[in-house]
Parts: C-alpha cells; sequence; structure tokens
C-alpha cells in the first residue's frame, strides 16, 4: 500500500485539483475532515473476525474475498460506495477515505508491478502467497527473500527514502496540529469499518514517519522503486479519481455542474 505520507500529500494535492477544478474555495474544517478520512482507512482498530493486520486491512480497505491468497489484493471501491453513498453529502471524510482506497488500489495495480514480481520456487511468476520463494525488482534484477524484502532494511527503509523524496519533491509539511485541533470535530458519519477516535493515532504515527524521513542523512538512492514509476503515480492519482468517481465527488461538494 502506498505510505501514510504518500497518501497525505496526495491528499493534499487533490484538494488543490478540487478547488481549482470546481472553483470551489474549501474551508479549512472540510479540508481537515477530507485528509483525516484519507488517513484513517490505516488506523488499527481489531475486528473479533480479524487477529492479524491484513485480515483487518480486508475490512478497512474492502478487499474481496474472492482474492485472499493473492499476492495483490486490491480494494474494491465499488462495495464503499455502495455501502455509504448516501453519506458523501454529509462529510468530507467520506470522500476522503474512498480517496484513500483508490490510491491503494492504483498503487497495487500500477506502482508494486512495475517495480517488483513475485516469483515461485523454479523462479517463475506467481499470483499466490503461498507460492512465492522470491521477490525480483525489476529496476535491477536483484533477488530477495520474503523475509529479507519485507524488512526493515529492505522494502521498509525504502519506504522512509520515498517519504522524505515525497516531502521535498512537493515542497510540503505534515500539519500535524492543524489535524490534531481538528480532531474533537472529526465524528464518524457511520462507516463502520473504523473508528473516528484512532484518528488521533494516526496523526501521531504520520508525524513519526516524517521525522523518521528527516533524520536520514543523505539522499540515498532508491534500491527497489523507479522513480519514473514514482512520479507518474504520484501524478496520476488525483487526475484520475477526480474523473472516475465525478459523481460522488459532486455529490459531496453538493452541487451539480
Amino acid at each position: 500500500m502506498a505510505s501514510f505520507i504518500m497518501h497525505y500529500v496526495m491528499g493534499k494535492e487533490f484538494l488543490h485539483l478540487l478547488e481549482k477544478t470546481y472553483s470551489y474555495p474549501l474551508k479549512e474544517e472540510e479540508k481537515n475532515a477530507f485528509l483525516l478520512g484519507n488517513l484513517i482507512p490505516d488506523s488499527r482498530s481489531f475486528k473479533a473476525e480479524a487477529s492479524t493486520v491484513q485480515g483487518e486491512k480486508f475490512y478497512t480497505h474492502f478487499k474481496s474475498k474472492e482474492n485472499l491468497g493473492r499476492c495483490i489484493q486490491t480494494p474494491v471501491l465499488e462495495i464503499f460506495i455502495s455501502k455509504y453513498k448516501s453519506l458523501f453529502k454529509e462529510d468530507f471524510s467520506v470522500l476522503g477515505y474512498l480517496f484513500h482506497l483508490y490510491t491503494d488500489k492504483l498503487f497495487y495495480e500500477e506502482f508494486f508491478p512495475k517495480n517488483i514480481i513475485h516469483l515461485d520456487a523454479k523462479g517463475d511468476p506467481t499470483l499466490y502467497q503461498k507460492d512465492v520463494c522470491f521477490i525480483k525488482v525489476l529496476k535491477n534484477g536483484k533477488v530477495y527473500t520474503p523475509q529479507a524484502f519485507w524488512s526493515r532494511e529492505g522494502i521498509y527503509h525504502e519506504y522512509t527514502l520515498l517519504n522524505k523524496w515525497v516531502l521535498k519533491e512537493y515542497k510540503t509539511t505534515f500539519e500535524k496540529e492543524a489535524l490534531i485541533s481538528y480532531m474533537p470535530y472529526f465524528k464518524n458519519p457511520g462507516i463502520s469499518e473504523v473508528d473516528y477516535q484512532k484518528g488521533y493515532e494516526i496523526i501521531q504515527k504520520t508525524a513519526s514517519y516524517v521525522e523518521e524521513s528527516n533524520n536520514l542523512s543523505s539522499d540515498e538512492p532508491f534500491a527497489i522503486f523507479s522513480m519514473d514509476v514514482i512520479k507518474s503515480f504520484m501524478s496520476q492519482v488525483g487526475p484520475h479519481f477526480l474523473t472516475t468517481y465525478k459523481d460522488v465527488v459532486e455529490q459531496t461538494l453538493k452541487k451539480r455542474y
């Protein structure tokens, strides 16, 4: 999935695009509601049916049972829209939640497959987690074991490098205090999969990732991600979302154009 900081920055970029496209000056509370709604799907609030982090994400990210066991499991946005279509006109956080799901969907469908490939014991591509023995980086051909790839020294260090690049490239900062100040007004309009009070934790966690990336001593090169793929992905999320979900965006704005 996209990192917390990627979600935040792309959310801010989308809000700029929204204002420009519709000549709609957003209120600060609308922006904060959207940004927190855009972060809240990654909060931790275990359901009885979900005994693992991935099990929980099945619910919070509206994944399909048909894709369980696959290496790539994308959110099914139509499930969210069908269940909560009446809420878009009630609160900007609902649009933020949908934007998060769309970002992760594009991340899994467009970003990951252009950077890595899962291989079985014979070195052939595989779609299923149970068969994965290796993960190959496409930019340089390096092959990792799953344990080495999904480690602090592997993909998670790459995420830290990516977070640093995103903050620098988009010339932005994480507005922690503004989001904390808005939290007393951040009320769940009826999304049962998450607890909006977990917003406090998600804000602190995002801030910790910002600090971690800022503490990097130098601009290390990416070992896994391709710079061209990063730039392409981040540039297309907002415009594609606005085009694909024009109806729910306009329902949220309570206007028809």
